[in-house]
């Protein structure tokens, strides 16, 4: 009885053993987060540099070994190419009562054409014996640098064949070197230039822009915009508007229609008068010659 107590004492003690091996490999596994703590500046403008810093937490524990961070490269964020994407480091190597911490600072370039708003930036954390690694995401905000246009026809001048065009910059930014082009289309054909220099438009603001055009058929008008952003760098804006010469037959046609014809009535009885007071004359005249003679 005594040699199975003993026994089962021994077996017990074992699984002990192995139950708290088991958790202290558990406690000392490597477990990695990182955040974003810093932006500058914030919000970055297109075409310009930001500096971003991290922080990654976890690295205290030697189970980490050598930890990798590094940044994925995809627009609109790129990494000078003096520079290596990829940042490592030993796990454990701290000294007391400092924080335990890596911080990990970027400088990345945005590309001129990134949207407004949030851009996404990947990063991948690893450690010793990983393939692939964590993915991690962050939201980088960039400012808007571009801006909106509205352009329609406002007047359509039958007999001058004047093409007026209204433009709206219903963006947030100012322009500058504001050009609108009007390239060769089927339905209509320009006469002289077919570019118009506007120069600034500001936000919300309007103006118009006149082109002298011939062969105009009903349809799509095609339609360039160029201008220079926030950053002097030059945008090319395609437009297209729906024109139709029809709408535009207004009184104004008519009046001239009906100028004309009253001019050519007065020529007609201005000749008519002449002619009888010419005629008369000449009777007038020979009345006088008879009694002289």
């Amino acid at each position: 009885m005594m040699i199975k107590r003993g026994r089962f004492d021994i077996v017990l003690l074992f699984a002990l053993v192995i139950l708290t091996s088991t958790f202290i490999s558990a406690s000392s596994q490597c477990k990695l987060e990182t955040s974003l703590i810093s932006q500058d500046p914030y919000p970055v403008t297109p075409g310009e540099n930001v500096k971003l810093v991290f922080q990654v937490t976890g690295v205290d524990n030697k189970e980490c070994g050598e930890i990798r961070f590094r940044v994925v490269e995809d627009f609109p964020f790129t990494v000078d190419p003096s520079l290596s994407p990829t940042k490592s480091m030993q796990a454990g190597i701290f000294t007391r009562d400092y924080p335990k911490f890596w911080t990990v600072p970027y400088t990345l370039r945005v590309n001129k054409d990134a949207k407004e708003g949030e851009n996404e930036l990947s990063i991948v954390l690893s450690k010793s014996g990983d393939v692939d690694g964590l993915i991690r995401k962050f939201n980088i905000n960039v400012k808007n640098v571009q801006t909106e246009f509205e352009v329609f026809v406002r007047d359509y001048n039958q007999i001058d064949k004047i093409l007026t065009l209204e433009i709206i910059n219903v963006g947030k930014n100012d322009v500058e070197s504001l050009v609108i082009e009007i390239p060769n289309q089927e339905n209509l054909n320009v006469r002289g230039s077919n570019k118009q220099t506007i120069g600034i438009l500001d936000s919300n603001e309007d103006t118009t822009t006149r082109f002298r055009i011939s062969d105009v058929k009903e349809g799509e008008i095609e339609l360039i915009i160029r201008y220079n952003d926030l950053i002097n760098e030059r945008r090319d804006v395609s437009k297209s508007l729906y024109f139709n010469p029809d709408l535009f037959k207004t009184d104004e046609v008519n009046d001239k229609l009906g100028i004309s014809t009253y001019i050519i009535v007065l020529i007609i009885i201005a000749l008519i008068i002449y002619w009888r007071y010419k005629k008369q004359q000449r009777r007038k005249n020979l009345k006088e010659k008879r009694k002289r003679i």
